[in-house]
């Protein structure tokens, strides 16, 4: 019993590890090996198809950045209307499109050119073209210019071309000359450049060299038959240049009606100025009599024909004519004669064209002196002929 007992307790039980078969541990570490090889293929397999995935879709963006940058024919299409053009259609680049512009406003004029143009990198010149429509002036080659400058700088080649060629109506020159100072402003619409030349001749010939601004004219449709030049602007009393500019525009323009409408200054400040002119320039060179007389001497009548001139130089206003004298000789005789020289004075000035019903006298007698009598300068000073004009209310 005793035996048998000890026989069964040295016996190892089946699930004792140290009872197991020597292959059984071999069989498993087999087994994982081939379940790590069986991972790392799925993961190898999986990289694989990821990678081609990747390859496949970097594929389809290529083709659609190639399809996106495929490049087509620039069109663009100058459209005429008169004097104003529009262009519109696509081109490469902003250098083309100032080019584009600026070959336009070249022949059509800055700020008659409308920039409808569209920015597309696709759009190829070489292949491209300008393709011309709408309605202008007869004799009008500023469309066919275009179109052709286009090809020559650009490349474009020459589309349609249907311009529907119209005679405009054509009206009267307007121009205004107005004077402003000792210049002149020019405005109102020309025919050509060269009637721009000769009214710039015309009021320089009065004003002299580079005293007209002409940039207020501009080129239109017209003709200066039956044509207007106005003569505008406020002017000194005395100041006769608009009068010679009337003149000589008029001997310039004999198929344009050429009007005075300037004004004179009347102001009582102006007025005051002017006296005070005429009488510096007498006391230069005065209105002379013979001895204790009113008798003018020949000296005296050439002086009167300027003064004519400053009287006409002033239209339609009236004129005082004032005699003065020393204070030489008693006050009856002085008044007298003061009287007489300026009755004088007036008759002359009426044989000289001046209307007598402008003209007034007054004899002042030694009573209103400008210099002292004490010396001989002083009395030639006082023995005057004054022209002093009626003030408007």
């Amino acid at each position: 019993m005793t035996s048998s007992g000890e026989g069964h307790q040295g016996r190892t039980s089946p699930d004792s590890a140290e009872g197991s078969p020597p292959g059984a541990g071999l069989g498993w570490a087999y087994l994982g090996v081939l379940l790590a090889v069986f991972v790392g293929l799925a993961l190898w397999a999986y990289d694989r198809t990821d990678e081609s995935s990747r390859l496949i879709d970097a594929s389809e963006t290529t083709t659609t950045t190639v399809a996106a940058l495929e490049v087509r024919p620039a069109a663009v299409t100058l459209t005429v209307d008169g004097a104003l053009a529009t262009l519109s259609g696509a081109v490469p680049d902003e250098g083309a499109r100032d080019q584009l512009v600026r070959i336009a406003e070249e022949e059509f004029g800055r700020g008659n050119v409308m920039d409808e143009l569209m920015i597309d990198p696709r759009a190829d010149l070489i292949t491209g073209s300008i393709s011309v429509s709408g309605t202008a002036a007869t004799g009008d080659d500023a469309p066919t210019i275009v179109q052709l400058t286009a090809g020559a700088d650009l490349g474009l080649a020459a589309g349609p071309f249907d311009v529907q060629y119209v005679t405009p109506a054509i009206d009267p020159a307007a121009v205004v000359m107005a004077m402003a100072g000792d210049s002149t402003l020019l405005s109102g619409t020309v025919p050509d450049q060269a009637t721009i030349r000769r009214l710039q001749l015309s009021a320089e010939a009065v004003y002299g060299e580079g005293t007209s601004d002409v940039s207020g004219l501009v080129i239109a449709p017209s003709t200066l038959d039956g044509g207007s030049i106005s003569i505008t602007g406020i002017t000194a009393p005395g100041d006769l240049r608009a009068r010679d500019l009337v003149e000589v525009v008029a001997l310039d323009f004999t198929s344009s009606v050429v009007t005075d409408d300037s004004q004179i200054d009347l102001s009582d400040e102006a007025l005051t100025a002017y006296e005070a002119s005429l009488r510096t320039a007498l006391e230069a060179e005065p209105i002379a009599f013979d001895v204790g007389t009113s008798r003018l001497t020949d000296v005296g009548l050439s002086r009167l024909v300027l003064i004519a001139d400053a009287i006409n130089a002033v239209p339609d206003l009236g004129v005082e004519i004032v005699g003065h004298t020393d204070d030489t000789g008693g006050d009856t005789v002085n008044q007298t004669l003061s009287e007489s020289r300026a009755d004088a004075v007036r008759g002359a000035l009426v044989d000289l064209g001046i209307d007598g019903a402008r003209l007034s006298t007054r004899g002042a007698g030694s009573s209103e002196p400008i210099a002292s009598n004490n010396t001989r300068e002083g009395r030639e000073k006082n023995r005057r002929i004054e022209f002093l004009f009626e003030r408007t209310q």
